[in-house]
């Protein structure tokens, strides 16, 4: 039997859970003010999820552009480094939900889910 974390043999162990919303998935937006590029149009062009960890993930909303593309950041500023196009992209938080109750259990004693 293997003793590294991850093999089949021995599955990794979560040693935390969200105690508060601050440690739960932020989810954001981006929305175009002005159409630099003529690719993407005005409006909503993606959106967002911010990991608590301070990484990003962005999938664009494509029906202009034909575009779907899921990309991974380290960080929202480097998407609107990338992105923003000195202010013609804004970078938008949707309000946060209360916290998850079921992420807010011990590790290694889940709660009884509905």
């Amino acid at each position: 039997m293997s003793t590294e974390p991850g093999t089949r043999e021995q599955p990794l162990t979560v040693t935390s859970a969200a105690r508060t919303v601050a440690d739960q998935p932020r989810l954001f937006y981006l929305w175009r003010v002005n159409d630099i590029s003529g690719v993407s149009g005005r409006g909503l062009v993606s959106w967002g999820v911010e990991w608590p960890n301070g990484r990003a993930t962005t999938q664009w909303n494509g029906p202009r552009s034909g575009i779907w593309q899921t990309s991974e950041w380290d960080r929202t500023e480097d998407i609107i480094a990338v992105h923003g196009h000195d202010g013609a992209t804004r970078l938008l938080y949707l309000p946060r939900p209360g916290v998850c109750e079921h992420c807010l259990t011990i590790a290694g004693s889940p709660p009884s889910l509905p």
